[in-house]
C-alpha cells in the first residue's frame, strides 16, 4: 500500500542545500560585523514574547549562543546531519534580503522541477503580515 520507501529518497537535499547556502551568506554578514549576532537574540525574544516561551529548538540555540562566535560559526557551517539539524532552527533569520533568499532558492530547484523552474514570488507584504500575525486573509 502507498509509496515504497526506496522510491521516496532521503530527506530533502534541495532544501538542505538551500538552507546551507543561506546560512553561509548569513555567516559572512556576521563575520563582517559581529554586532549582527544581536539578530538571533532579537528573534528569540520575539518568539518568547509571542508564545510565552521558547520551543525546544530555540532553547537549544539559547545555550549555543553562549559560545564564542568561532564555535557558533563552525556549528552553522558543519556539513553533517547535526549541522543540518541545527541550521533548520537557527535564529539568524532577517540577515538576508528577500532578493537574496529568492536568488538562492532559484539555485536549488525541487526534484523533478522543469529546467526553467523559478521559485514562486514571495507573498505580498500585507499577506505576509497577516500570516505572521496568524490572522486569516479576508474572503
Amino acid at each position: 500500500m502507498g509509496v515504497r520507501p526506496e522510491d521516496c529518497g532521503i530527506g530533502h537535499p534541495h532544501i538542505d542545500a538551500r538552507v546551507l547556502d543561506m546560512t553561509r551568506l548569513s555567516v559572512e554578514r556576521i563575520d563582517a560585523d559581529r554586532s549582527r549576532l544581536c539578530i538571533a537574540y532579537e528573534n528569540l525574544d520575539r518568539e518568547r514574547e509571542r508564545w510565552g516561551k521558547l520551543c525546544p529548538a530555540s532553547e537549544e540555540w539559547v545555550a549555543l549562543l553562549k559560545r564564542p562566535w568561532p564555535e557558533i560559526r563552525t556549528i552553522l557551517l558543519e556539513e553533517s546531519d547535526e549541522g543540518q539539524r541545527l541550521r533548520s532552527s537557527h535564529p539568524f533569520s532577517g540577515l538576508l534580503t528577500e532578493e537574496e533568499r529568492h536568488a538562492i532558492t532559484a539555485r536549488h530547484p525541487p526534484p523533478g522541477a522543469p529546467s526553467d523552474w523559478t521559485p514562486p514570488p514571495p507573498p505580498a507584504p500585507e499577506v505576509l503580515a497577516r500570516l505572521l500575525a496568524d490572522k486569516p486573509l479576508p474572503p
